[in-house]
């Protein structure tokens, strides 16, 4: 039952921790490129509540290069996220997550600038929307 308690009690400290810092190098596995004309764009698409948790959808587009970029690692994926869906309809690609309602909303904010500036770095691209 102590374990239960300390868990409980813990939750919240977790879901309030910082975004990772995305500024860092992009892994191997993900290929830095310059590519002329690439221009990348986010939309936010909505909130609603999901087990108690702030559910954030955002929707991405790039011209360029794919718009399912935004799923690999390191993009997108902070450590105060949670149950993080990634899926593309056509040429848009959506990013569901939750988070910590009130404190999660300056999480997902950080989370989606700092992703929004590596993917443009890691692709010599042009960024556009708000978290830019």
């Amino acid at each position: 039952m102590k374990f239960s308690a300390i868990a409980i009690l813990a939750a919240p400290l977790l879901a309030l921790a910082a975004p990772a810092d995305l500024t860092a190098e992009a892994p191997k596995d993900i290929e830095k490129r310059v590519v002329p004309g690439c221009v990348i764009h986010h939309d936010w698409d909505g909130e609603w509540t999901e087990w108690g948790l702030a559910r954030y959808r955002t929707k991405f587009t790039a011209k360029e290069i794919p718009s399912s970029d935004v799923c690999n690692v390191p993009y997108f994926n902070c450590l105060s996220m949670s149950n993080r869906q990634c899926w593309t309809e056509g040429d848009v690609t959506i990013v569901d997550a939750s988070f910590a309602k009130g404190a999660g909303w300056g999480s997902y904010q950080a989370c989606l600038q700092n992703g929004m500036r590596q993917w443009a770095k890691d692709n010599g691209c042009k960024c556009e929307g708000a978290w830019c």
